[in-house]
């Protein structure tokens, strides 16, 4: 047995946290606005989701997305990196530079760290993803990261504006070194 250390340890309790809202789920659809709900199909993009006033089929078909299917999903892909940190390190080696094209990269300023997480838990979890955010950028000599302030992981969702000024941006310089 080996102690739990940084983004095992995350990923660790975020895989118990998937674990826990499957078993839920495969018991039947969970009662919206308790605490099961929220911790299982409430996850985003915003607070709540989906939006209080949204039509009932949207949230029918929120729920239904984030069913046993999904978790069993989220489940494989996190097991992948909690069963073998070995998967990780062949992740990171396979990164390469991205040359001079232009990059951004968007990072929220709200943190998507798993409510489940320790307050601990929760700083690694976003000090990891906001590192990893950066080494992003860095991988072309033209990159860099930006903070969408008021924006959560789905910023396509809560700030649509940046992710559409991103793009153009990157566009325009794009254009500007073809000439």
């Amino acid at each position: 047995f080996k102690p739990l250390h940084g983004e095992d340890l995350i990923l660790e309790q975020g895989a118990a946290t998937l674990r826990t809202c499957l078993g839920l789920l495969e018991r039947g659809p969970l009662a919206p606005a308790t605490d099961d709900w929220k911790t299982c199909v409430d996850v985003g993009p915003g607070a709540p989701w989906p939006p209080v006033d949204a039509p009932d089929a949207l949230k029918s078909q929120i729920a239904q997305e984030r069913g046993a299917a999904y978790y069993r999903a989220l489940l494989a892909e996190t097991g992948w990196w909690v069963a073998s940190p070995h998967n990780a390190e062949l992740s990171a080696r396979a990164r390469r530079g991205l040359g001079d094209i232009p990059l951004i990269v968007l990072t929220a300023m709200r943190t998507s760290a798993p409510a489940s997480l320790t307050p601990a838990g929760q700083a690694a979890f976003t000090q990891v993803w906001r590192q990893t955010h950066w080494e992003d950028s860095q991988l072309s000599t033209h990159g860099r990261r930006l903070f969408v302030d008021g924006a959560g992981h789905g910023i396509q969702f809560d700030k649509p504006e940046a992710v559409v000024d991103a793009v153009n941006r990157v566009v325009a310089e794009a254009r500007a070194k073809r000439r």
